[in-house]
């Protein structure tokens, strides 16, 4: 599932919704990202479906089938791909009050990541489209962490997701190019909804805290749902728990294809068998790195948004239009690329990659640009320091028979900073920012590599960190690569 160049549109967000007996919660938020097959749309209308799922249909009772590897590292023990319909291993609750027609989740061979299915809800009979007032859930059948065995280290749920959603009044979208997604912690009263979780009580569907997503995605995007909360290793008991994912619409009359899942995968990590020495000293403490930095070195594939490309597990922030303190002219949406190994120049490969075979790359020529990578974290423990270190090169320079930087130390900066999952970018009140460094601030600044470090507090177990990048002048060339992100729990 590491399509490395696919089109995937969005950020998004996922929880665990936990019963009152673990009254744990864990809420996390994706920076989306998916893998695209083929996207294969209808040529006319309406996705061609299975039968309708009813209410409390089941096709069965069969727990999922969980097979225990004997391995090393992530290893996947289930996968659904909806080749042979909703059935099996799942459950529709249908609470929707319609006045017609019939809705619900089935299987269509509009949208699909692999084979030739999805998991859709939408409306039989409904031209392709869902209908107002839905409310449907899809419930997998218990998933009992005990059969992975005692030696577990982590475990997540991952998912591909295409939404066309329509907004209700009155919503605020954050813009994203072609993207256009909306993302909140609770069910709002209006506009049409998509969420997902994970329950250990299947009475109570609505426990917890969970996170929904409205609008219009420009591709594939992944999802994930966390498990490390429920494995033995961990402090909170293991049991069973459920997948689910609903679809909520008002009654608006404002529609669109609704949304698809394809490629439920549940990835297991039994670590890694390690013979160590016996030492005779306690050596000093260090830093620790923490697993909650994904797709550090953009190895994992990308998205793409209007500007580019966007590494998963990322978002790409930009501005466009306004002129920024310190500027002459109005800065200008950059481009933005997840470059591989093989499409640099021999000379240049390893001058800019650090680690793998991706580095990041951002742009523009002749125009001043602002952008901000940033990643939503998860896990964190609350009141602990972190550090968060970037490497990140300033190719900025003229062009005079080679590369010239410029005269001005300010031309370029780069900036780190940490704040509450949600908040909005640049927003100086709501995220802590580092200083701005530039030429001023270190020595070779221009045509390097320089490793740029945040310390911050964990004031939640979700939050979300930024690394920006500003040139103010319109250069030949503002560039920016950057590789081997990483994330330190502190002493």
């Amino acid at each position: 599932m590491r399509d490395k160049g696919t089109g995937r549109g969005a950020w998004l967000g996922g929880g665990i919704a936990c019963s009152a007996g673990l009254s744990v919660v864990v809420l996390l938020l994706l920076l989306l990202q998916a893998p695209m097959s083929v996207a294969k749309p209808a040529s006319v209308g309406e996705p061609a479906f299975d039968r309708p799922a009813q209410a409390g249909h089941r096709a069965s009772v069969t727990e999922w089938s969980l097979r225990q590897v004997d391995a090393e590292g992530w290893q996947t023990v289930f996968s659904e791909t909806f080749e042979s319909g909703v059935g099996s291993s799942w459950t529709v609750t249908n609470t929707s009050k319609l006045d017609g027609g019939q809705a619900g989740w089935v299987t269509s061979t509009f949208m699909s990541t692999s084979g030739d299915w999805s998991a859709w809800c939408g409306t039989v009979g409904g031209g392709g489209l869902y209908t107002d007032s839905m409310d449907t859930w899809l419930v997998s059948d218990p998933i009992d962490l005990g059969e992975l065995g005692d030696h577990v280290w982590d475990a997540e749920v991952r998912f591909d997701l295409w939404l066309d959603a329509s907004y209700g009044a009155g919503a605020q979208a954050a813009g994203l190019g072609t993207q256009s997604i909306q993302r909140v912690s609770s069910l709002p009263r209006s506009g049409d909804w998509f969420g997902w979780g994970v329950l250990t009580d299947v009475t109570d569907l609505e426990s917890g805290r969970w996170a929904y997503v409205s609008g219009k995605t420009a591709g594939w995007a992944r999802g994930s749902l966390p498990l490390d909360a429920f494995l033995p290793l961990t402090d909170a008991p293991a049991g069973s728990v459920r997948i689910v994912f609903r679809f909520v619409s008002d009654d608006d009359g404002e529609v669109g294809r609704g949304a698809f899942v394809d490629d439920v995968v549940l990835q297991v990590d039994y670590g890694y068998k390690v013979a160590l020495p016996l030492v005779v000293r306690e050596p000093p403490m260090t830093p620790t790195l923490s697993s909650r930095l994904q797709n550090a070195s953009f190895e994992e594939g990308w998205y793409d948004v209007a500007i580019g490309q966007v590494p998963n597990e990322w978002e790409w922030h930009w501005v466009d239009g306004e002129t920024l303190p310190g500027s002459d002219d109005p800065a200008r949406a950059p481009e933005t690329r997840v470059l591989p190994r093989e499409q640099l120049p021999p000379y240049e490969r390893d001058l800019f990659i650090l680690d793998g075979t991706y580095c990041v790359k951002v742009f523009k020529s002749y125009a001043p640009i602002y952008a901000a990578l940033s990643q939503d974290l998860s896990g964190l423990k609350v009141g602990r320091r972190y550090r968060l270190s970037a490497p990140v090169y300033l190719d900025v320079f003229n062009w005079e028979g080679g590369k010239v930087a410029p005269d001005d130390p300010s031309a370029a900066r780069v900036r780190l900073g940490a704040g509450p999952t949600g908040a909005t970018w640049r927003d100086e009140e709501a995220i802590s920012y580092g200083p701005w460094w530039d030429g001023d601030s270190v020595a070779d600044f221009y045509l390097a590599y320089n490793d740029y470090d945040l310390e911050f507090t964990a004031t939640d177990a979700e939050m979300t960190v930024y690394v920006e990048v500003f040139a103010k002048w319109g250069l030949e060339n503002n560039g920016f690569f950057m590789d081997d992100f990483k994330l330190f729990l502190l002493p």
